[in-house]
């Protein structure tokens, strides 16, 4: 967002931009400001797009703080490391003018004291270390056995037919101008119509589905009638075929009273004859949603083509939690992963601006491993 305004005749000149980056809030959003002089505040959301999980008070006493403290006196402001920062306009109009808010308010070499560093480093190091070894556990554990000489085949029925048995209901949230009606393929459609959805509430979308990630969609975005809401032990599929992480998830705690996306499928099943963990795997399965797709460049799933294995309910919970481990693995892969990452750049920004230094011991180890190799 810019904020700009037309210097007054014969008043003082600015002398100064103020930048203000807020991303770091919440690693989303969009800021806004008002005041005299000039200011730019950024946000970016994942992929995007709004979202209902962003503090949007941090983000905006961030963003208005640092606005009122350089309009107070913008000569002597001397901004917040990484968040705010007053570049003079000479400086900006070099022989590229980049006025990324992000560039200009990185913080400096001699802004980051080495030893809050060093102990950053550590946490994250030794959050990394916990997370190596949950995943050593989980991968470790085997929840499978081979089937033998041939591949075990099983009678199957589609989701449509589930869904006239009462063995499960569908459910979506509805485009606007679209039937609220069943289209044939056992859908009920929204719980309901003709209020907006409860902004108090996230939504969950298709992408916190393949990122594993709680639901974090904007009920702003959603056509005027009311979601369907989730509940614990639900089935969410995406509508979306894509290669890009899990299509199907069972609704946990941290999804219970969300909104459905429009771009989810929710199967509620019946715990009398459907384990839910046992529906996710199948119904996520590459192969059925591949076969209830259509589509050229978009591929759309067709719940109710959807095809489940015919199997007692007992057999049903053995597959359901050897699903719940591959679902585990999953998270604790992505959880491993985020911190590896965080913890290499913590150490590689630390190492080349100044605030870290090698271990010694390692690379006098280093040294006499290399005279042994030369030897």
């Amino acid at each position: 967002m810019w904020a700009l305004q037309r210097p007054e005749p014969g008043g003082p000149a600015h002398k100064s931009v103020l930048f203000v980056d807020t991303a770091a809030d919440a690693a989303a959003g969009a800021a806004t400001a008002g005041g005299r002089g000039g200011v730019v505040a950024t946000g970016r959301t994942r992929g995007g797009s709004r979202s209902a999980s962003v503090d949007w008070e941090a983000i905006t006493a961030h963003a208005v703080g640092a606005w009122q403290a350089f309009a107070e006196n913008p000569d002597t402001f001397e901004g917040e490391p990484g968040v705010a920062h007053a570049v003079g306009v000479v400086d900006l109009l070099d022989d590229v003018v980049d006025l990324t808010p992000a560039r200009l308010v990185r913080a400096s070499r001699a802004e980051v004291d080495p030893a809050e560093l060093s102990a950053e480093v550590d946490t994250a190091r030794r959050g990394l270390i916990g997370a190596a070894r949950s995943l050593a556990r989980t991968a470790g554990r085997e929840g499978w056995s081979a089937a033998g000489a041939s591949v075990r085949e099983w009678r199957t029925a589609t989701v449509s037919d589930l869904a006239r048995g009462g063995a499960l209901t569908l459910l979506r949230t509805m485009p606007e101008g679209a039937r609220s009606r069943a289209d044939g393929d056992g859908s009920n459609g929204s719980n309901g119509k003709g209020t907006r959805p409860d902004t108090a509430r996230a939504v969950l979308t298709g992408s916190d589905i393949a990122r594993g990630s709680s639901p974090t969609g904007d009920p702003a975005e959603l056509p005027g009638h009311t979601p369907p809401v989730i509940a614990a032990g639900d089935v969410l599929v995406r509508a979306i075929a894509s290669p890009d992480g899990p299509m199907s998830r069972v609704a946990g705690e941290e999804d219970r009273g969300a909104l459905l996306g429009l771009h989810v499928h929710l199967f509620r099943p019946d715990p009398k004859r459907l384990d839910a963990w046992f529906l996710a795997g199948f119904l996520g399965a590459e192969e059925n949603i591949a076969g209830a797709s259509t589509g050229s460049t978009v591929l759309t799933v067709s719940p109710g083509r959807l095809r489940v294995p015919l199997l007692p309910l007992e057999e049903q919970r053995r597959y359901g939690e050897a699903f719940r481990h591959v679902h585990a693995l999953r998270a604790e892969a992505r959880r491993a992963t985020l911190l590896a990452e965080e913890t290499a750049r913590l150490l590689a920004g630390g190492l080349t601006g100044g605030q870290l230094l090698p271990a010694r011991e390692a690379a006098e180890g280093d040294a006499v491993r290399g005279r042994g190799d030369e030897t």
